[in-house]
């Protein structure tokens, strides 16, 4: 008993010493070895709320939004924007739909959700696993190289400025899940964040917001890689932070439907990459920075019902790709830019909606490509200009509801054929003010109506009205309204053609057809020093070929045709030395063919189908280097020239209904590229040479109704290639 009493201090002690640790251990870690807890980057009450609760095990996983299917495909380099055949609504123009960028499918939580790991400044350390009755936890990713630590920091900076917490889909967000599994995070192969869409689709697949609340933090600007930002339809409140300006690789940003404040930042002109800009239905204030000109591969830019005032800035017609401008719905003031006229690609402006003033640019009149222009509800006074309406792209326009604007009432017929427009009709016209030349032009152009029944053709629109001439049916005038081209074919022109077309000292292109066509070709033509086509079909037209016509050195094609045409080929053809097509049609022309149209070495197709040609084949044609085509008909005599071996770019001959005689020349096996080739109704003898043989083009031969003109045994196998052959065999 006295040596049990003597152990009792020592076992209290012991005791003393043992429990507090036991106790430690039993309250920090229900009884596994103690763990170090990092300090979490937010507070408990927000991380909770970013972790879903975790169900039973039996539990069906929490219902979840539906969003679309993702893409594999990176953001495209060019802006979503409305396509060019779309319809704009009458008066607002459509917002700009947003552009679909994942690269991977949005995770939906597993059946056992993982709780979103606390965001810390290093990866959380692997915990111990619990006892089987708690689900387990997944094992922490390695640590992520510093960029990509980096886009997570700038992330999780968006998540806790813009309320994540309850934002309608945030799957796996501030998770240890790799980022390209948060929602709407798309990610290279190096993990880093090259997109970023926090949009949301409905059941229809209609867009919807992600309901972001609060600002924008600077920290976005450090997200180098990405290429596409898109954080429209939501509530996003404060500035757009001129950080954006760092994302040297964006190719489309769009902060539209939200309540951003404040100005436009200078800094996003530093976007050299941007293809698409969309700010519109925002409270942004102040002016449009002229910094944005420098948007080279900018395609789309939309500030659309904001705020902006000040003018619109010219310096935005320095976007040669831009094709669509919507600035429609703000407080702009002054003139519409002039500048505006450079931009050769643009499809749409919508300018309505703000407070300019002044008259409509005749420069618009140059936006060849512009197929819808509002610019209605405004202060803008005059006449829209005359050409705008006159192109036959622009299909949408609305120019009403402004300080006194109005169409002329010869445009009406031109308003009427668009899909929309809507616009008053000035009450009195301004008068037409031509200029000297434009005058004389136009007084040709009357005289031709005059004189070549112009009420009876079958298309005769704004014919001798008071509108310009690049309005009047056929008619194509340059910058300063001169006639350049006339084309009026099966326009059942009758009558004659007056001396006054040699007055069009501008016209380049002359074309005029018509069976009732009768009378002279006027000689005046041959003043027409610019006419590089020139076409006369009338079966009525009489008289010779006016030698004058020679005369037109920068005459590249000349077609003429008339029954009742007299006299010779003009043998000054030979001097027409740019011309590369002739053709000459007429029964009543007579003569033999001038040998000078050898000279003619630009040639590529030479048509002579006159029904009383006399002598033989020039053998001059042989110089044509360039002829591809030669057609020359009818009753010519003599044999064919050997020289015509020589044109080796030929690719038909027809030589029929002619009195040629004489064996053919070998020298005709040289046409190696020739394909159609019609010798029959002549007086043509002898064998085909068999030199023949090496036309392994030909498609069609004709050589019937000759003279005693055969195929030899040596040449069936080659007759057997060709798919049409018409002649004897020997």
């Amino acid at each position: 008993m006295i040596r049990h009493r003597s152990l009792l201090p020592i076992l209290l002690l012991l005791v003393g010493l043992l429990l507090p640790a036991l106790l430690a251990c039993a309250d920090g870690n229900d009884g596994n070895p103690a763990v170090e807890r990092p300090a979490a980057a937010m507070p408990t009450e927000s991380l909770d709320a970013a972790m879903p609760a975790i169900p039973p095990a039996a539990a069906e996983p929490p219902a979840i939004p539906t969003v679309p299917p993702a893409t594999a495909a990176l953001p495209p380099a060019i802006p979503t924007v409305p396509p060019a055949n779309a319809a704009p609504p009458p008066i607002v123009p459509t917002p700009t739909a947003p552009v679909a960028t994942s690269t991977a499918t949005p995770a939906a939580p597993p059946a056992t959700p993982t709780p979103a790991a606390p965001v810390a400044t290093e990866p959380p350390p692997t915990l111990t696993p619990t006892p089987p009755a708690t689900p387990p936890r997944p094992t922490p990713l390695p640590p992520a190289a510093t960029s990509v630590e980096t886009d997570r920091a700038a992330l999780v900076a968006l998540y806790n400025a813009t309320n994540g917490p309850e934002w309608i889909a945030s799957y796996n967000w501030l998770s240890n899940r790799p980022l390209g599994e948060w929602y709407g995070v798309a990610t290279d192969d190096n993990g880093r964040v090259v997109g970023l869409e926090l949009t949301v689709y409905t059941n229809n697949y209609t867009i919807s917001g992600n309901n972001l609340t609060g600002e924008l933090p600077p920290e976005l600007g450090s997200l180098s890689e990405l290429v596409l930002l898109d954080l429209s339809w939501s509530s996003l409140a404060g500035e757009i932070p001129p950080e954006l300006g760092q994302l040297s690789n964006l190719e489309s940003l769009d902060l539209t439907h939200n309540n951003l404040t404040g100005t436009i930042p200078p800094e996003l002109g530093q976007l050299s990459n941007l293809a698409g800009l969309d700010l519109g239905h925002n409270n942004l204030t102040g002016t449009i920075p002229p910094e944005l000109s420098r948007l080279e591969r900018l395609g789309s830019l939309s500030l659309e019902f904001n705020s902006l005032t000040g003018t619109i800035p010219p310096e935005l017609g320095q976007i040669s790709g831009l094709g669509y401008l919507l600035l429609n719905e703000n407080d702009l003031t002054g003139p519409i830019p002039p500048e505006l006229g450079r931009l050769a690609n643009l499809n749409r402006l919508y300018l309505g909606g703000n407070r300019l003033t002044g008259a409509v640019p005749l420069e618009l009149s140059n936006l060849h490509n512009l197929s819808t222009l509002y610019i209605d509800n405004n202060q803008l006074t005059g006449e829209l200009p005359a050409d705008i309406a006159e192109r036959n792209y622009l299909q949408y326009l609305a120019f009403h509801y402004n300080a006194g604007l109005c169409a002329p009432s010869w445009m009406a017929e031109e308003l009427a054929d668009m899909i929309f427009s809507a616009g008053p009709i000035c009450a009195v016209d301004t008068p037409l003010i031509l200029p000297p030349a434009v005058q004389s032009d136009r007084a040709a152009l009357v005289a031709l109506y005059n004189a070549a029944g112009g009420p009876e053709w079958t298309k005769n629109r704004n014919w001798s009205r008071n509108m310009p001439l690049g309005y009047w049916h056929g008619v194509t005038t340059d910058t300063e309204g001169r006639v350049i081209r006339l084309e009026l074919y099966d326009n059942d022109l009758n009558g004659s053609l007056p001396p006054e077309l040699g007055n069009l000292s501008r016209l380049e292109y002359l074309g005029l057809a018509g069976t009732d066509l009768s009378g002279p070709i006027p000689p005046e033509i041959g003043n027409l020093s610019n006419l590089a086509h020139l076409n006369l079909y009338g079966a009525g037209l009489s008289g010779p070929i006016p030698t004058e016509l020679t005369a037109l050195s920068n005459l590249a094609s000349l077609g003429i045709y008339g029954d009742k045409l007299e006299g010779p080929i003009p043998r000054e053809m030979g001097n027409l030395v740019n011309l590369t097509s002739l053709r000459i049609l007429g029964d009543s022309l007579t003569g033999p063919i001038p040998r000078e149209l050898g000279n003619l070495v630009n040639l590529t197709h030479l048509t002579i189908y006159v029904d009383n040609l006399k002598g033989t084949i020039p053998p001059e044609l042989g110089h044509l280097s360039d002829l591809e085509n030669l057609l020359l008909c009818c009753n010519l005599t003599g044999s064919i020239p050997s020289k015509l071996g020589s044109l080796n770019e030929l690719t038909s001959v027809w030589l029929y209904r002619n009195q040629l005689t004489g064996p053919l020349p070998p020298e005709l096996g040289q046409w190696q590229d020739l394909e159609v080739l019609y010798l029959s109704h002549n007086r043509l003898t002898g064998e085909i040479p068999e030199s023949f043989a090496r036309l392994t083009a030909l498609r069609e031969f004709s050589f019937a109704d000759n003279a005693g003109l055969c195929a030899p045994a040596a040449l069936q196998d080659w007759l057997k290639s060709i798919e049409y052959v018409d002649g004897p065999n020997c």
